[in-house]
C-alpha cells in the first residue's frame, strides 16, 4: 500500500498535462469520429465533433500511431511527432478506403486487414504492464491461447485444440520447429526470452500455404527488437532494461539491452537472466477436492541413500525451480538505398530443469524416480537476411534468410534407491533457406502476388547410456530416444498466392507444393531388434491450397476462408522410442502425413463504444496421427528391465472433426474506462463416432476491467477455464492422472489486479497481485499446478 501511495504521490507532483491534438480536412474543418489507435490496434480512441483527440493514452514517445478514416489517406507517425505538430491536416482518400499497413504476417507483408483468419498481436508496451515470467505465460494473458505446462519450466500452447509440433513457432521469420518437436508437449516457446520481444503476432488456423507443414493450428510469430539507424543528429545510443520480482515463483529477472548506430550501421545486445525458485501452489480449493494437486512426499538424499520424506508445506512443488540465460545480439547494415542486411544471433540455456510431473510418479505406493529432470536445454540461432525494398520487374519486396539452429536436449533420470542413472542426449543441427517475394502488377496496388521457396535440413543426433551415480562409471549404452546411428530430415516447398482488391472487396487464393524426405538409421538394441528395422526411409509430398475473401468498410471487416493444410511425419512421430506411465512408444514404418481442410468465417469491428472481434471454425483431419495400442509380434505388451510395458505407436487413425468459436468484445464507457472479455471453446470427436480427440481444452478466457489516468493505467482482470468433463478425456492422449478421477479437470478462476505507471519518459513501474483469492488450480493437462497468490514488482528504466 505504502509503495503504491508513493507511486501516486510521484505522478501527482510531475507536471504531466494532456497531449490533444487536432485532426482538419484541407478546408480545415474540424473531422469527428476519426479512429486514432496504436499499430496493434488494441487501443483506440476517436475524434470528438471538434476534430480533437487526447493521446495520453498512448504512453511511449516512440510509439507508431495511425489516423485513419474511411474518407481520408491514412496518417502514421511517432507520438512525439504527432504532439509537436499539434495539427494534422487529413489528405482526401482517391480510393474512399484508408489502407492500414499494420503487418501481422511478416513473410508476406499481408496487414491486419487482408488477414483471412482470427489473429492477435501482442505489443512491447503490452509484454512490460503484463510482465511475464517466460514466453508461454505471455500467451496465457491474452486470454487466446491456452497453455499446457508439466513443470514450472515449460509452456505448450495449444491453438483451436492443436499443440506441439502442430502448432508453428517462427522468430525473426525463422521457423522453430524442427525434427524432434514431438506430438505430446513442448516447452521450446520458453527459449525465446520475452523481455528481449518486439512484438508477438499469432495467427490461428491452418498456415501451411506460406508456412509449410506444422501449421495445422496456427502460427506463433515472435519478433525481436531491432537497433535503430541514426537518422539526423540525435543519437541513437541508448540503454535499456528491467527487473522483476514474483513473489508465488521466488523468481527473481534482470534484463539489460545497450543499442548504438550511424546512418549506415546499427546493433543492439540484449542479455536476461532468471532465477526460479519453488513454486507455491494456492492454497484455497474452492473446487471442493481437498487433495488435488498437493505434493504430499518428495524425494531427498539422507547419507547419500533416496529418502522419501512427507512434504510439510504440500502446497510448495519442492524442487521445481531452475535458471535461464538469454542473449539476442543483431546487428543492422544498410547496404543501399533499397537494401538492408542483417545479423541475427540468439543464445538461450537453462540449468537442469526438474520434470515434475515425473517427480511425483508413484509405483507400488512410492515416489517412482530419485530424479528426473531435463539436463540444459540449449538453443543457439545464427541468421543472415537481406531485406530489399525495390520495384524490379520481379518483385516489389524480398526478403531471404539463410538460418542455422542448434539445438540440445538432455533427460536424466534415475529410479528410486537404484544407483543406476540413465542418460539421453539429443542434438538437432538444422540448416534453413526461404526467401518471400511481393509483386504488384498495378500502380494502384490492386493486384497482388506472394511467391517463395523453401529448404530445410534436420540433422539428428541421439545417444543414451547409463552410469553409477556412487562411482561415475559409465556402464553401457542403452536404448536412444531417437534412431541411435542418426537421422535426416530434408524438406522443399515452393508456394505462390494472389491477391485482388475490388474496391471494399478483396480475393485471395494460393497452392503450395512440399516435399519431403526422412532417413533413419538405427543402431542395435533389444527393441530394434525386436523390430527388425536397421535402415528407414520415409518420403512424403503435400499439395495444399488456401482461398479466402474478405469484405472492409471503415473499421468493420467481414472475411471467410477455407484452407487445407498438412502434418508430414518427422523424426520424433517416426523413429522415437519412449516409455511413458507404463506405456512404450514404438516406431511405425507405416506412418503416412495427416492433411486438414479448415473452414472458418469471422467478422470484427472497431467503434467509439464497442469493439467486438468473433470467428466461428470447423476443421477435418484426415489420416490423424495418434497414439494408439500397437502390437510387435502379435504381443501387445513386452519386458522391458523388469518393467511390463504396453505397446502403443503412433498410427493414422481415421478422421476427425474439430469445430469451435472464439469471441472478443471491448466496451469503452468512455476514453479512460473500458471493459475487455475473450472466450473460446473448442470440441473435438473422431470421424463416426462419440471418442473424443486429445489435447482439446475446455472454454477458456479472459475478462479485464481496465481504468486510464494521465500516466497510470489501472487493470482488474479475471482469467478463467471451464470445467472438462471425465468422459471428453482421450484415454491415451490426454493426461488422465493430472485431473480428478473419474470427474475431469475442475473449473477455475482467479482475480488479478495491476497497476502500471509512467513515472516519466526514463522510468516505468509495474506492480501486480495475481490470484488474489490464492485459488489452487490446474490449467487443463498440465503436470504442476498454477502459481498461488503471486505479487509482481517490475522496474523498466533507459538511459
Amino acid at each position: 500500500m505504502r509503495l503504491t501511495l508513493g507511486l501516486l504521490f510521484l505522478l501527482g507532483v510531475s507536471t504531466v498535462f494532456a497531449q490533444n491534438i487536432v485532426l482538419l480536412d484541407s478546408d480545415s474543418v474540424p473531422v469527428k469520429r476519426v479512429m486514432v489507435s496504436n499499430i496493434t490496434m488494441d487501443e483506440s480512441v476517436f475524434s470528438n465533433k471538434e476534430g480533437e483527440v487526447d493521446l495520453t493514452m498512448f504512453q511511449e514517445d516512440d510509439e507508431l500511431i495511425q489516423i485513419q478514416h474511411q474518407s481520408y489517406e491514412t496518417v502514421i507517425l511517432p507520438k512525439a511527432e504527432l504532439v509537436k505538430l499539434k495539427t494534422i491536416l487529413l489528405t482526401t482518400a482517391t480510393n474512399r478506403v484508408g489502407v492500414v499497413e499494420v503487418i501481422v504476417n511478416a513473410k508476406t507483408n499481408e496487414t491486419k486487414n487482408e488477414i483471412i483468419t482470427q489473429t492477435t498481436s501482442i505489443s512491447r508496451e503490452h509484454i512490460q504492464q503484463q510482465a511475464p515470467a517466460t514466453t508461454a505465460d505471455m500467451l496465457d494473458n491474452t486470454g487466446q491461447v491456452q497453455i499446457q505446462k508439466s513443470q514450472l519450466g515449460g509452456g505448450s500452447p495449444i491453438l483451436r485444440g492443436f499443440e506441439a509440433n502442430r502448432v508453428l513457432l517462427v522468430v525473426d521469420g525463422v521457423r522453430m520447429n524442427n525434427a524432434i518437436y514431438r506430438s505430446g508437449h513442448l516447452q521450446n516457446a520458453i527459449s525465446v526470452d520475452p523481455n528481449l520481444l518486439e512484438g508477438t503476432d499469432v495467427i490461428f488456423g491452418p498456415n501451411s500455404l506460406v508456412y509449410g507443414s506444422d501449421a495445422l493450428g496456427g502460427v506463433i510469430h515472435f519478433k525481436t527488437r531491432d537497433p535503430k539507424f541514426k537518422i539526423d543528429t540525435n543519437s541513437v545510443e541508448k540503454i535499456d532494461g528491467s527487473l522483476r520480482y514474483q513473489s508465488a515463483l521466488n523468481a527473481r529477472s534482470a534484463n539489460i539491452n545497450y543499442q548504438n548506430g550511424t546512418n549506415k550501421f546499427a546493433y543492439l545486445l540484449g542479455v536476461t537472466q532468471t532465477n526460479f525458485g519453488d513454486l507455491t501452489m494456492g492454497k484455497n480449493r474452492y473446487h471442493g477436492f481437498d487433495d488435488f494437486g498437493k505434493i504430499e512426499n518428495y524425494i531427498t538424499q539422507v547419507e547419500g541413500v533416496d529418502s522419501m520424506v512427507t512434504n510439510k508445506t504440500p502446497n510448495t512443488v519442492k524442487n521445481s525451480g531452475y535458471d535461464q540465460t538469454d542473449l539476442l545480439w543483431k546487428g543492422l547494415y544498410k547496404a543501399g538505398k533499397h537494401t538492408d542486411l542483417s545479423l541475427n544471433f540468439q543464445y538461450s540455456t537453462t540449468s537442469n530443469v526438474p520434470r515434475v510431473d515425473k517427480q511425483n510418479e508413484y509405483k507400488n505406493g512410492v515416489l517412482r524416480y530419485g530424479e528426473w529432470y531435463y539436463g540444459p536445454q540449449t538453443r543457439s540461432l545464427l541468421a543472415i537476411s537481406s531485406e530489399t525494398k525495390k520495384r524490379t520487374k520481379w518483385f516489389d519486396y524480398n526478403n531471404t534468410i539463410f538460418a542455422y539452429q542448434f539445438i540440445e536436449e538432455d533427460r536424466i533420470s534415475r529410479n528410486f534407491q537404484s544407483e543406476i542413472q540413465e542418460n539421453n542426449n539429443e542434438e538437432v543441427a538444422v540448416y534453413s533457406f526461404n526467401s518471400d517475394f511481393i509483386k504488384h502488377l498495378d500502380s494502384a496496388r490492386t493486384t497482388k502476388i506472394n511467391y517463395g521457396f523453401e529448404g530445410l535440413y534436420n540433422q539428428v543426433s541421439s545417444a543414451a547410456f547409463s552410469k553409477n551415480i556412487i562411482t561415475g562409471e559409465t556402464l553401457s549404452d542403452i536404448a536412444t530416444r531417437y534412431p541411435g546411428n542418426g537421422a535426416d530430415y530434408t524438406s522443399v516447398a515452393a508456394y505462390v498466392a494472389v491477391q485482388k482488391k475490388i474496391k471494399n472487396h478483396i480475393f485471395k487464393a494460393g497452392g503450395r507444393y512440399t516435399l519431403t524426405k526422412m532417413l533413419a538409421k538405427f543402431d542395435t538394441n533389444e527393441i530394434i531388434n525386436l523390430l527388425n528395422i536397421q535402415q528407414k526411409e520415409l518420403s512424403t509430398q503435400a499439395l495444399t491450397s488456401s482461398a479466402g475473401y474478405v469484405y472492409r468498410k471503415g473499421n468493420f471487416k467481414l472475411y471467410s476462408s477455407i484452407s487445407s493444410a498438412f502434418k508430414a511425419p518427422n523424426v520424433d512421430d517416426f523413429g522415437k522410442i519412449f516409455e511413458k506411465k507404463g506405456d512404450l512408444t514404438i516406431p511405425n514404418p507405416s506412418l503416412t502425413p495427416e492433411t486438414s481442410i479448415n473452414y472458418e468465417v469471422g467478422s470484427n469491428l472497431i467503434h467509439e463504444v464497442i469493439d467486438f472481434d468473433v470467428a466461428g471454425f470447423y476443421t477435418q483431419i484426415f489420416d490423424l496421427m495418434t497414439k494408439l495400442p500397437s502390437t510387435l509380434n502379435g504381443d501387445s505388451s513386452l519386458t522391458l528391465n523388469g518393467d511390463e510395458l504396453n505397446l502403443v505407436s503412433l498410427q493414422n487413425n481415421g478422421a476427425a472433426n474439430i469445430y469451435g468459436v472464439f469471441g472478443a468484445f471491448r466496451l469503452k464507457f468512455n476514453s479512460r474506462l473500458n471493459w475487455h472479455t475473450t472466450a473460446t471453446i473448442t470440441k473435438a470427436y473422431f470421424k463416426g463416432s462419440d471418442e473424443p480427440v486429445g489435447h482439446i481444452p475446455p472454454l477458456y478466457g479472459k475478462s479485464t476491467l481496465t481504468y486510464k489516468w494521465r500516466k497510470v493505467k489501472l487493470s482488474c482482470y479475471t482469467r478463467f477455464n471451464a470445467r472438462k468433463k471425465w468422459s471428453d478425456f482421450s484415454d491415451l492422449n490426454d493426461n488422465l492422472d493430472e485431473s480428478v478421477d473419474n470427474f475431469g479437470s475442475p473449473a477455475w478462476a482467479t482475480l488479478n489486479a495491476s497497476v502500471f505507471a509512467y513515472i516519466n519518459s526514463k522510468l516505468k513501474i509495474q506492480i501486480a497481485a495475481e490470484n488474489i483469492l490464492d485459488a489452487h488450480y490446474k490449467t487443463f493437462a498440465s503436470g504442476i499446478s498454477a502459481p498461488g497468490r503471486n505479487f509482481i514488482a517490475s522496474v523498466y528504466f533507459k538511459f
